[in-house]
């Protein structure tokens, strides 16, 4: 198709491959959709075969996220991420994007609620569990606060 480009990217290992249109990115999911429907495989096989590999590209991703220090590298993540969609995938960027340990770097957390709210319009479970996820850990703080303010 005119227009079209094949990038190398770094999930071409999995055999997802990135098209970049020059005059929309319409193109650019629907390709990655139809690739996937040329799929011969049996459903166990693609379970067997592409869970491992599907569970690497998101391990691979999400250790990309703490350097998400600009606009567009947050939202080239969340590009990145939408080709890498299932259930699990977005429980483990929630459970990633919620982690206490990010917490002691600040200068990050503008960048993280971009990926979440850039998502969110994508996947609206994934707002919804962040927004618990937080809401959980103000709770528990703060009775553990009432707790130790108590004693």
């Amino acid at each position: 198709m005119p227009g079209l480009s094949l990038q190398d990217d770094p999930y071409s290992w999995i055999g997802i491959r990135m098209l970049t249109d020059t005059n929309s990115k319409t193109h650019l999911f629907l390709a990655c959709a139809e690739n996937i429907a040329d799929d011969d495989n049996t459903a166990a096989d693609t379970e067997a075969l592409g869970g491992a590999k599907t569970k690497a590209a998101v391990d691979a991703l999400l250790s990309q996220l703490p350097k998400c220090i600009s606009r567009d590298l947050c939202d080239e993540l969340s590009v990145n991420f939408c080709y890498l969609n299932s259930k699990a995938a977005r429980k483990r960027l929630v459970r990633t994007l919620c982690e206490s340990n990010h917490r002691s770097n600040l200068q990050l957390l503008p960048f993280y609620c971009r990926v979440a709210a850039t998502l969110s319009q994508v996947f609206p479970d994934v707002g919804v569990a962040v927004l618990k996820a937080q809401e959980e850990e103000f709770n528990y703080l703060q009775v553990q606060m009432s707790d130790l303010l108590l004693i």
